[in-house]
């Protein structure tokens, strides 16, 4: 079993504190993305269409039904991308504040994800306009609605995904880098005891789910909070911050803890058929592990691209993925032009939006961050313009 390797690395720890490229990271985050736009617009498009797509009809024969993934294989995409997380944010947390932490990651989700849901807006009207077939994931009716999905008050505030489905997944995101914020002090100190920290709080926010309905909804998002803590625990593990048995006993509590939450508020559907859910959760985090000993050195240009922009595809890829098919589908594009077209666009659309938008808006909060540092030292107080006279270092996008 792949969890008695854990502390037993070759790799010295050096090796993966380059702060701008952690390659088999770089590989899954390249990865990932394509599989769950394969998964939406090679599947959930044509299936909702009723038109059969030879290529998805041999993957889910070969693939889906052979490994027994959860949403055709969606579901699998997602989970590497919170073990990636899990993973990363623990190497980046090590050297950021709060202050620093929360900056960073607020810039790094928000601008993106305001122009997916402005995409979805004008994708929806335009095929509501030109009589399209309907856009995949809006539930969105009001302008209100597209900028409650833009600045992620739709799922506290509405309790639904609105104008993108997809974005469930960032509210786990946000739980998690919530718990990191809190025990960030302690993660710069006490590695694996700001672990610990992290499991028992899974658990508080999940076993109390019948006393409120708020907390009951909070539930769909916290269940997946141990995968991200899997992610750390295998970094603690990949960085020697951990020793091998405890690296082990914090997997197995882990694991329990998610089959016990994933039970309480979803009785029987980890173990449902005819994919049970468990098989693509073990499965993700087996291949994340193997990537991670597979001892990666570089990154093929391709997947490197593709991990770049993997942040902007995941949530372009729905709104204007769907957009261009439906577009196509009415001029009479065959399945595989449709299919063609649809990830054309949304590899060009994500690529936009990563060199304009995306980059420079990290950048940007890498100098406010700088610009509130030298205004609080010594230096800058009395010269009063020392903002780019020292500079600072600064840690990698996350």
């Amino acid at each position: 079993m792949f969890v008695f390797a854990l502390g037993g690395g070759r790799r010295p720890a050096t090796e993966i504190q380059d702060k701008h490229l952690i390659p088999f990271i770089h590989v899954l985050r390249g990865a990932a993305p394509l599989l769950v736009m394969w998964c939406h617009l090679g599947g959930w498009w044509f299936m909702e269409r009723g038109i059969s797509f030879a290529p998805w009809t041999v993957y889910q024969s070969a693939i889906v039904d052979g490994f027994r993934l959860k949403q055709g294989g969606a579901h699998f995409g997602v989970s590497i991308f919170f073990l990636v997380s899990g993973y990363i944010i623990s190497h980046v947390a090590q050297s950021e504040s709060r202050r620093e932490f929360v900056i960073k990651r607020a810039f790094r989700l928000l601008p993106t994800l305001f122009i997916a849901s402005g995409a979805m807006a004008i994708g929806t009207a335009a095929a509501s306009r030109f009589g399209l077939v309907p856009m995949l994931g809006d539930e969105a009716k009001s302008l209100r609605d597209y900028l409650m999905s833009a600045i992620m008050l739709n799922f506290p505030v509405d309790r639904r995904p609105l104008a993108l489905a997809i974005t469930w997944s960032l509210w786990a995101e946000v739980l998690f880098y919530a718990l990191v914020v809190a025990v960030i002090p302690l993660i710069k100190t006490r590695p694996v005891a700001a672990t610990w920290v992290l499991t028992a709080a899974e658990l508080v926010l999940v076993l109390p789910f019948k006393a409120s309905a708020d907390l009951s909804y909070l539930g769909y998002f916290s269940i997946y909070l141990p995968l991200f803590v899997v992610g750390r625990i295998f970094y603690l593990d990949h960085a020697k911050q951990i020793a091998g048995r405890e690296a082990v006993t914090l997997l197995a509590a882990n694991l329990l803890v998610f089959a016990l939450m994933y039970e309480f508020r979803f009785p029987g559907l980890l173990l449902e058929g005819p994919t049970e859910a468990i098989w693509t959760y073990l499965f993700a985090i087996v291949v994340f592990y193997a990537f991670m000993r597979a001892g990666f050195r570089s990154v093929h240009p391709i997947l490197s691209f593709f991990a770049d922009i993997s942040y902007a595809l995941y949530l372009l890829h729905l709104p204007v993925g769907c957009i261009t098919m439906s577009v196509g589908y009415s001029l009479g594009l065959g399945p595989i032009w449709l299919f063609a077209a649809g990830v054309s666009a949304s590899v060009l659309a994500a690529f936009l939006v990563t060199r304009l938008v995306e980059k420079p808006m990290n950048k940007f909060a890498r100098d406010l961050i700088k610009r509130g540092a030298l205004l609080k030292s010594p230096e800058a107080e009395l010269s009063g313009h020392a903002l780019h006279q020292t500079p600072l270092a600064s840690s990698s996008q996350s």
